[in-house]
């Protein structure tokens, strides 16, 4: 993949993802385009060598897998959470104001 097409599918995915909830649905649009399965909590699993599998939990949180085809004597695992980066307001957040402007004070969470 090129770096502008890299670029611009993650600004696509950064725009179309301002909360965790919309950054979920999000990947798990994505994981469905690229043959992942969803599955749910509550339902029994039947997990099959070389599945790709997701599940999802509150709509704010995703797990995705897969099984591999031979048996595995090891696993990787890689996570992140998607509520990052989110700039929240300071509790005293009000710095200046300029005319008809007021400038905040944030911290990234």
């Amino acid at each position: 993949m090129d770096n502008i097409r890299c670029t611009n599918e993650l600004l696509n995915f950064l725009s179309s993802s301002p909360t965790a909830f919309h950054a979920v649905d999000e990947m798990g649009k994505i994981l469905l385009e690229n043959g992942f399965i969803k599955l749910f909590e509550g339902d029994k699993w039947n997990l099959v060598k070389g599945g790709k599998y997701f599940v999802t939990r509150n709509m704010s949180s995703i797990i995705a897998f897969a099984i591999p085809e031979n048996d595995a004597s090891s696993f990787a695992i890689t996570a992140s959470h998607t509520d990052s980066p989110a700039l929240k307001l300071k509790p005293t957040c009000e710095v200046d104001t300029f005319g008809k402007y007021v400038r905040l004070s944030v911290e990234v969470y």
